[in-house]
């Protein structure tokens, strides 16, 4: 396995332009999803998430056939991280366990993390790092520029533009 910085997704490379002047591999730029249901597998919570989010990630030219697994997972992780949040608020993050003598009297009280204070860290975590690799967090998205003229041209984001001007001419 590599080591080392993990690679930017495409998407954003395109959006950042290339400032290093280098020379970029050329990858295979997969369709966009155009199917936005959510896969079945996932929870009811997951698939609620799934529906709020795919629009806008395809609408950024982020969620692509490929993307699916990846982006399922990300709307996985949020359904937990906001069910452990929930847990969390209703039966608090620390707990105590008091300590008591042979006779039954308490001796001292610790304290420790409620599991679902762990299980909430852990949904964060998953869900912060699916969220970076798909440009999804403020520092993700500073790096991205905006491509201007892709706003003039609205069709071409929902796939309703013809493939190209010289295919509506010459047939």
């Amino acid at each position: 396995m590599a080591k080392g910085r993990t690679s930017t997704p495409d998407a954003i490379k395109k959006a950042t332009g290339n400032p290093g002047k280098r020379a970029s591999k050329t990858t295979a730029d997969p369709d966009l999803l155009a199917d936005l249901n959510p896969p079945s597998w996932l929870s009811q919570a997951a698939q609620d998430i799934w529906k709020e989010e795919a629009p806008k990630f395809r609408k950024a030219l982020l969620l692509t056939v490929l993307d699916v697994p990846a982006f399922a997972a990300m709307c996985q992780a949020q359904a937990d991280y906001r069910a452990h949040v929930a847990k969390c608020q209703e039966q608090g993050e620390v707990w105590t366990k008091d300590q008591t003598d042979k006779d039954g009297n308490k001796v001292n009280s610790q304290a420790y993390m409620s599991p679902w204070a762990q299980l909430k860290s852990m949904s964060f975590k998953q869900l912060f790092k699916s969220m970076e690799k798909f440009g999804a967090t403020p520092a993700d998205r500073a790096r991205v520029e905006v491509n201007p003229q892709m706003t003039m041209f609205p069709s071409a984001i929902d796939g309703s533009a013809p493939e190209s001007v010289a295919a509506k001419h010459f047939h």
